[in-house]
């Protein structure tokens, strides 16, 4: 029976470190996007998008903007982040279109281009492009 019981542990141990490894690699392979990046780019990274999710308000990005950026330039840029995007992606399985601890969010144009991206939610900051001048 203790046999058992260590066999079980040692196998959930294992499925444990086999899921956080999945999350280090996808974080790694989402560093690696650019904005303006095509949609089939992020396929070919990160794999068929498991939640395409509609824009939202956008407003979850808030506290995802490099630290240090003033409140007005967090408000303005979500306002037109808002604008430009058609449509999220989130990554992994299972997460929903709420994005937890650690998730990667994928904001796109309606061209399909990427707009924004935050490679692992609250430990990477949000990446996206400069208003045009």
């Amino acid at each position: 029976m203790v046999s058992l019981a260590i066999i079980g542990i040692g196998l959930l141990i294992m499925v444990g470190v086999m899921l956080m490894s999945g999350g280090r690699r996808r974080e790694r392979q989402a560093v690696q996007l650019v904005v303006g990046d095509d949609s089939t780019e992020v396929i070919q990274l990160l794999g068929s998008p498991p939640n395409r999710c509609e824009v939202s308000s956008l407003s979850h990005l808030g506290n995802q903007f490099p630290a240090q950026t003033p409140r007005p330039t967090v408000e303005d840029e979500t306002a037109r982040l808002r604008r430009g995007t058609a449509t999220r992606w989130v990554y992994p399985r299972g997460e929903g279109c709420v994005p937890g601890n650690g998730a990667t969010e994928i904001g796109l144009d309606a061209a399909g281009k990427v707009l924004w991206i935050v490679p692992a939610r609250d430990k990477q900051p949000l990446v996206y492009g400069a208003a045009p001048t």
